[in-house]
């Protein structure tokens, strides 16, 4: 075997006399690794930059992993800085071998990425890590504009689908990141972290294949009224409350079916909404649900945020504070008023002796009612009493949305809209699931 070195022809001898005793003594098969950076180059230079002789190994090799046998080495190719491509090729002193490519090492802050350098931090092709892109969808079912930010994939999704419709972006509790429809999406249903169990959402709302309920009918049968205040075990809550409050998310203490959907959570709003599911991060009320301008809503969000939940409304108006009394809730032992074949234990939600900011000594003590077994709801009102000691119209609900709500959007059912529906009291309104 003959070397060139700058030493000239004397030393070729005796430099390759010792190779040869250095690799019998070693076992080696491949050049040395890590020896220092004075070593003489198998091309013969300072720096391995010059071209090989005749059958030697070049630096342009595309070998991966390491390689072994008769004239090979045992090296990592793709990442030893003196086998890097192939056995034998050293890269310059101080560059590295990335992917089986020489290259100057990055600077700091920057990774090494298969030939280049790259901001794990920023780098939507290799975000996190290397060679981790970020897809123009995620988890999502729209396109977004992927970006990298904290080594994070996120999106910037569109201000409407394909479609028209309102587009969600959604992290891990969608299953994201990614840009989600909340009309159909079923990870997303409505809201990002609304997963639908059955798998299948429709117009925002999650459906229970098993439940072919779409709906109420509504009727004002004679009922006689049942005080939430009066019941055994009762809890109070919402005391005093002139503007808008609510209660902790709270497990619904009956089985009941909502809109077709088994529903197991419930909350409470101080202004005459008993709302199902629990609640999350997007309820910041400011008001009760207004169906003069938002009810139903045509976006996501809709501009009033007890629109995102399924609810039922039995006097939703921004003038309603809670006495103190305030908000009594429990449970009867059977079907305390309802009557009906099938009818078991009911939960039963009393705002008693509420009032209206707008109607200085007004009086109103009203019930929410959900029967196990039958599913229906049933609004009760007891007492409507103005301030002049009889009933006018702010006590009649002239501003009061009545109704039922799926979450977001659709179904509805609405019985009264800014409009007086209280002819007298007691008075009760029914909803019955169709």
């Amino acid at each position: 075997m003959l070397f060139r070195t700058k030493s000239g022809t004397a030393a070729v001898t005796l430099l390759a006399a010792a190779t040869a005793l250095a690799a019998t003594a070693a076992g080696a098969s491949c050049a040395s690794q890590g020896q220092g950076t004075n070593e003489t180059f198998t091309d013969g230079s300072a720096d391995g930059t010059q071209a090989e002789a005749s059958g030697s190994s070049s630096g342009s090799g595309s070998s991966s992993g390491s390689s072994s046998g008769a004239g090979g080495c045992d090296a990592d190719t793709m990442g030893d800085p003196f086998n890097c491509g192939s056995c034998g090729h050293h890269c310059p002193q101080g560059n590295v071998c990335s992917c089986g490519q020489c290259m100057a090492p990055c600077a700091m802050g920057m990774a090494t990425c298969c030939g280049g350098c790259a901001n794990l931090m920023t780098d939507p092709l290799n975000c996190g890590t290397c060679n981790n892109p970020c897809t123009n969808t995620g988890s999502g079912d729209i396109l977004g504009n992927p970006e990298c930010a904290g080594g994070q994939c996120l999106f910037t999704c569109p201000d409407a689908g394909p479609e028209g419709g309102t587009v969600l972006t959604c992290g891990a509790d969608a299953g994201g990141p990614g840009c989600f429809d909340p009309m159909s999406n079923a990870q997303a249903c409505g809201g990002c972290g609304n997963v639908c169990p059955s798998g299948s959402c429709v117009n925002g709302v999650c459906q229970d294949a098993s439940a072919p309920t779409t709906g109420y009918t509504t009727s004002t049968p004679t009922l006689p009224f049942i005080d939430a205040c009066q019941l055994p075990g009762h809890t109070i809550s919402l005391v005093s409350q002139s503007s808008w409050q609510n209660t902790a998310t709270t497990g619904l203490p009956i089985p009941f079916t909502f809109y077709g959907t088994a529903q197991t959570q419930y909350f409470i709003g101080s202004q005459g909404t008993l709302f199902f599911g629990p609640v999350n991060s997007f309820f910041t009320p400011s008001q009760s649900s207004d169906c003069t301008m938002n009810w139903p809503p045509s976006t996501f969000p809709p501009p009033d945020p007890t629109e995102q939940y399924g609810e039922a409304i039995a006097f939703g108006d921004t003038n309603l504070a809670t006495g103190t009394n305030g908000v009594c809730y429990g449970v009867t032992s059977a079907d305390a008023g309802s009557g009906d074949a099938g009818g078991g234990p009911q939960f039963v939600v009393t705002w008693s002796q509420a009032t209206m900011n707008n109607d200085p000594g007004s009086s109103l003590t009203f019930s929410i009612v959900l029967t196990q077994g039958t599913n229906t709801i049933d609004f009760l009102y007891q007492t409507a009493t103005g301030g002049d000691g009889g009933l006018d119209s702010i006590v009649e609900g002239v501003n009061a949305t009545v109704g039922l709500q799926a979450l977001h959007i659709m179904p509805y059912t609405k019985y009264s809209c800014a409009s007086t529906f209280i002819p007298s009291t007691p008075f009760a309104v029914r909803f019955t699931p169709i």
